[in-house]
């Protein structure tokens, strides 16, 4: 869920008797997303009425969540400049080794970083 104007959260749909939950609650607006075999990884935005973080979760079971990395905005206004975010490009899991691109995040913006998980 990518709600800027609001909380984000994991919903929940039972198709058994179509009752909707509500799960883990996000630390900002969620924008991008992969997958290795074992675990899926979430990126959150810092959009122009949310926070100066920037966050990459982990999970497992896609309920339960983990932050596994933090940054910070860059000092250029979102209202004119790009948003900080954080974009999973195309590639091989070298262990508990995820590749991240950065962009407008403070002393990382347009590089690639190994994260450990």
């Amino acid at each position: 869920m990518n709600n800027p104007s609001g909380d984000s959260f994991v919903i929940k749909y039972d198709r058994n008797d179509a009752k909707i939950t509500q799960g883990y609650k996000f630390p900002g607006p969620i924008w991008y997303s992969t997958s290795n075999h074992d675990f899926f990884f979430l990126s959150t935005a810092s959009e122009e009425n949310t926070s100066d973080k920037v966050h990459v979760l982990v999970s497992n079971n896609c309920e339960d969540w983990q932050i596994i990395k933090v940054y910070e905005k860059d000092r250029f206004n979102k209202k004119y400049f790009l948003y900080g975010m954080i974009s999973f490009p195309i590639q091989d899991y070298f262990g508990n080794n995820l590749l991240v691109y950065c962009e407008a995040l403070k002393n990382n913006d347009n590089k690639m970083n190994f994260i450990n998980f």
